[in-house]
């Protein structure tokens, strides 16, 4: 039986977090035994960890942990945990390290402490066949799986399109890992482009693993709010409030449907940082009536068979793992342009692509929801969508089984 560690910073609310539990979910336990090390043990989707996962956190020094953390951090969360935990030294260590990346010390912080970091950490006493920093984004599980000796496989996962300068200082890392697997084919076509050299051969595309009967099955689960009116049409969106999603773009675009005298509904299952700012929009355009922020929902499929439309309006994506939940519920699918988005839904089949902007996303919506025949049309072509949702897990099988 091999033994596999995943690597990830926490388990939040978030499409990485979603698609891990569907990847440990997805293993072997008979063949597999795998621990799965956080930087910090917490996280909404926590207790949706499968039972045979051995959950563990980082050994290491608190404030080196809440500096390496600080992927998605924002000063005021972090200063609220660390002030109900009285850990005031830490509070202050961790604001000075936000200013320095403000003036542009990224490259320090990087190499620096990320450096003294692994300094701190036995890796003699991680005993492992297997090594997989689930969580990429160049972050410090990146340069900590990296670490292993060489005899150790490691696999690294790439869920943006983004390929930025957080890449390049840590560029010599990824000449140690056995491959690294791209969520789409655009996501591993960047990672070329921005590193030249690095041997095409390691380089997998690997979409995100999904369960389509489980989906369904969790679909016809009741509900605590039916939100379907009769002819009036809903129209979803799920994901976190972050500025990456683009909900700022469905307010906008809610906004020129009600001024264009257009009936509608438009929830979005979600929380996030973002959700004050979403608000004092709402408010602005007097939208209460027509955009509802739900919440977040450990289950949100019931929400998504209630819709009419689906819609993602993200700025940048990996692979929306959401629009493949739309395909499988048969759901007409209007999407902005991001990577592995062509992969997943074809103009005038499943659904359209629209540029990220507001009038262009109120124009073929407008179109759709004027139009039943176009909905069915769509749905239908949903319906039929080829998704090979066994693919990625036979790879990870035939790589780990080696």
């Amino acid at each position: 039986m091999k033994k596999i560690l995943f690597l990830t910073a926490s388990m939040g609310c978030g499409g990485v977090e979603s698609t891990l539990i569907n990847l440990l979910t997805a293993l072997d336990k008979k063949k597999y035994k795998i621990d799965l090390m956080l930087i910090k043990k917490n996280g909404e989707f926590l207790n949706r960890v499968p039972k045979n996962i051995n959950i563990k956190e980082l050994e290491i020094n608190e404030i080196m942990r809440t500096l390496i953390y600080d992927y998605g951090n924002t000063i005021r969360n972090e200063s609220k945990y660390l002030c109900e935990k009285k850990q005031y030294l830490t509070l202050i260590i961790f604001i000075l390290f936000k200013l320095i990346n403000k003036i542009s010390m990224f490259f320090l912080k990087r190499n620096f402490l990320y450096f003294i970091a692994l300094k701190s950490i036995n890796l003699a006493e991680l005993k492992y066949d297997i090594v997989c920093d689930y969580h990429g984004y160049a972050y410090f599980t990146t340069y900590l799986a990296a670490a292993f000796d060489e005899t150790i496989d490691k696999y690294s996962w790439i869920h943006e399109e983004n390929i930025n300068a957080s890449y390049s200082c840590i560029k010599n890392k990824y000449n140690k890992f056995n491959a690294i697997f791209g969520v789409s084919k655009e996501c591993i076509n960047n990672f070329q482009q921005k590193f030249i050299n690095f041997d095409r051969k390691k380089l997998i595309v690997l979409h995100n693993i999904v369960f389509a009967d489980e989906i369904r099955r969790k679909a016809n689960q009741p509900v605590k709010t039916f939100y379907k009116e009769e002819n009036k049409p809903l129209l979803v969106s799920i994901g976190r409030l972050s500025v990456q999603k683009g909900f700022d773009l469905a307010v906008e675009t809610a906004n020129l449907l009600k001024d264009d005298g257009i009936d509608f509904k438009w929830i979005i299952v979600g929380d996030g940082e973002e959700k004050e700012k979403l608000n004092e929009l709402i408010d602005k355009y007097n939208l209460k009536k027509y955009l509802i922020l739900h919440g977040f929902e450990q289950n949100p499929f019931p929400y998504l068979k209630q819709a009419d439309i689906y819609i993602q309006p993200s700025r940048y994506e990996g692979y929306a793992t959401t629009i493949t939940e739309a395909i499988i519920l048969g759901k007409p699918i209007i999407a902005t342009t991001f990577s592995g988005v062509r992969e997943q839904v074809i103009p005038d089949f499943n659904g359209y692509i629209v540029d990220f902007d507001s009038h262009s996303l109120y124009d073929k919506l407008k179109n759709v929801i004027l139009s039943f025949s176009i909905q069915q049309k769509l749905g239908e072509g949903s319906k039929k969508f080829n998704l090979d949702l066994d693919n990625s897990i036979r790879i990870l099988n035939e790589l780990f089984n080696k």
